[in-house]
């Protein structure tokens, strides 16, 4: 058990690492979209990612709930400081709580992966994912005309 909590919690790390280069100057919601797509390719590639936050970890061991939502919370951290930079950069919402929006990102994260059809290439499901990153980012309302002074 010890031994594949320590290989599950250096996969978090590696994925923590490889994400949290994305996060720069630029402009919060296009790195936002980078990062979705780095992570859907992760998790493509480190299915014992997957298998955590999807919650099998948890049914292979049960004894180590804590420890595995500590992994779970640490899987958001970059979220959390991109939603940050968002919102200093003024291009996300001042009031937004950044824990709770960041563990709704990433499930919508992975019910995009999860609920993916098998037979269709990444590029699609990148692409899938990124249309609902719009849909987030920008909503289903058709936004009124503003007046120009």
């Amino acid at each position: 058990e010890d031994l594949y909590y320590q290989v599950l919690n250096r996969e978090i790390r590696a994925w923590i690492a490889e994400s949290a280069r994305l996060i720069d100057r630029r402009p919060a919601d296009v790195i936002l979209a980078e990062l979705l797509a780095v992570s859907m390719h992760h998790l493509e590639s480190h299915p014992l990612v997957m298998d955590l936050l999807v919650g099998g970890a948890q049914k292979l061991l049960p004894d180590w709930r804590e420890q595995l939502d500590e992994l779970r919370t640490l899987g958001r951290a970059n979220m959390i400081e991109l939603l940050r930079l968002g919102m200093k950069q003024g291009l996300f919402r001042p009031d937004l709580d950044v824990d709770i929006v960041a563990a709704l990102l990433q499930d919508f994260h992975l019910a995009s992966y999860v609920l993916r059809s098998h037979e269709g290439p990444m590029a699609a499901l990148v692409e899938r994912a990124r249309i609902g990153l719009d849909l987030v980012l920008n909503g289903l309302r058709v936004r009124p005309p503003t007046l120009e002074a």
